[in-house]
């Protein structure tokens, strides 16, 4: 068994050494009948459209695209008040009751982080494309 550890370490040092080529060079292609594993992106881009609904304790998208003049609207469905505040300062709405509805007219393009400040792990991100 000892006679075979070298020859053994030295096939896995090139297998590590061959599949870390492949993930760090996408030019590089892997040998026929293999495949390089597939890159994922860092994070979801999101859902395209105007509503939002408050519901289970969460968002819904959690991630929404819309346009800049598009109004978009959270409609809370939960039995209990909810809040859409942005951590960058953007809008604020104040409590909304449940079965009732805030809107938010989008003019600046941007990245909008917001929450629940009622619940805190309720959170969304309202992404405003030009």
């Amino acid at each position: 068994m000892n006679n075979l550890r070298g020859p053994l370490l030295g096939c896995l040092a090139v297998l590590g050494m061959t599949t870390a080529a492949f993930v760090q060079n996408p030019s590089v292609q892997p040998p026929a009948g293999h495949s390089a594993p597939e890159a994922k992106p860092t994070e979801p881009e999101g859902v395209r459209g105007t509503e939002v609904t408050m519901d289970g304790v969460g968002f819904t998208p959690e991630r929404l695209i819309a346009r800049v003049g598009q109004t978009v609207t959270w409609t809370n469905k939960d039995p209990y008040p909810h809040n859409v505040t942005s951590s960058t300062g953007a809008f604020k709405s104040g409590d909304i009751a449940p079965d009732s509805q805030w809107r938010f007219h989008a003019t600046t393009a941007g990245r909008f982080p917001y929450s629940c400040t009622l619940h805190p792990g309720m959170n969304g991100t309202l992404i405003v494309e030009p």
